[in-house]
């Protein structure tokens, strides 16, 4: 793997990760229409600073949040849920670190708990080859697939 190929994939997984968020925020407004207002969402003509209705897709829950609230309605109708492990991988990404290999590629993502007394536990240490982001995109493509299943 170079340096072109590994952006790419990472720029296709950001992608998923922001696709998904985006599914369920939207599959989640359809579900929950009863706990916010009604969306505003013609942000072509939104200049910055117009106030919105808090809603499913203006809220600030994170991705592990809506997963959970999303897989709430799945249960109750015994439907297929997400697994909320793949949230791990885009925490990782966005708060871990990326590093070479001995070899420079492909690069190694890790990423450190919490400090607890002065100390951190290594939570994440994958190496960021062709098979770990296959295995990432299809887990996130799935997810996105079962998300809009509900749309």
């Amino acid at each position: 793997m170079h340096a072109a190929e590994h952006s790419a994939y990472l720029g296709k997984l950001a992608h998923n990760f922001q696709a998904l968020e985006t599914w369920l925020r939207f599959v989640l407004l359809k579900l929950e229409p009863s706990q916010h207002a009604a969306a505003q969402l013609d942000f072509e003509g939104m200049a910055l600073g117009t106030e919105l209705s808090s809603n499913e897709v203006t809220d600030y829950a994170d991705l592990k949040t809506l997963c959970k609230r999303f897989n709430r309605h799945m249960s109750m109708k015994k439907a297929p849920e997400l697994n909320v492990a793949i949230v791990s991988i885009r925490d990782a990404i966005a708060h871990g670190r990326i590093i070479g290999t001995a070899n420079g590629f492909p690069l190694r993502l890790i990423k450190f708990s919490k400090p607890a007394s002065g100390r951190v536990k290594l939570v994440v240490n994958e190496v960021m080859d062709h098979n770990w982001f296959s295995l990432q995109l299809l887990r996130t493509h799935r997810a996105i697939e079962r998300v809009r299943a509900e749309a």
